[in-house]
């Protein structure tokens, strides 16, 4: 999948191939972590030697989990007119794991209920962006879910790999 995307990329970008390359998964949990990261870097540093020798980009390998029961709450100064914290919460301290890049964030408006952050785990840094840049980038595209005119909870390329998936 990896060189059929790569092929499709450079045939639009007049035959050059992207200097780094960020995966976002969904759908991992936490004990499956360590497996992953072997198999799919692997994978995709094979596929990268397959279309050109010597190619070698720097890979970023981030999982998105949102099956966890993880909630924040604000008082009355904090939330919206739902009880929710505003969109764009983030927090990377304190819940978070004290040696690993992961972060919470609840990018998305919560409409009923209690919103559910999603927790981000960095897996895999080779471009070595720091963690504020990591999470500026997700919460913007958040943004860029073509089906929502607001932000969604969860990056995109995850929802469409999810449809992609039950579609096939």
């Amino acid at each position: 999948m990896i060189h059929s995307h790569l092929t499709i990329f450079a045939k639009h970008n007049n035959g050059t191939y992207p200097d780094r390359i960020l995966i976002f998964r969904d759908g991992i949990s936490e004990g499956q972590y360590a497996p992953v990261l072997a198999y799919e870097n692997d994978a995709v540093i094979r596929a990268c030697a397959k279309i050109k020798d010597g190619y070698r980009p720097k890979i970023l390998i981030c999982v998105c989990a949102k099956r966890h029961s993880t909630r924040f709450f604000g008082d009355q100064y904090d939330t919206d007119v739902s009880g929710n914290l505003h969109a764009g919460l983030v927090v990377d301290q304190g819940v978070t794991h004290p040696y690993a890049f992961d972060f919470f964030m609840q990018s998305h408006q919560g409409r009923v209920g209690t919103a559910r952050p999603t927790h981000y785990v960095c897996l895999l840094d080779e471009i070595g962006v720091s963690p504020d840049e990591l999470q500026r980038m997700v919460h913007s595209l958040c943004y860029t879910f073509a089906r929502c005119t607001k932000s969604v909870s969860l990056v995109p390329v995850c929802y469409i790999a999810g449809k992609s998936a039950i579609d096939f």
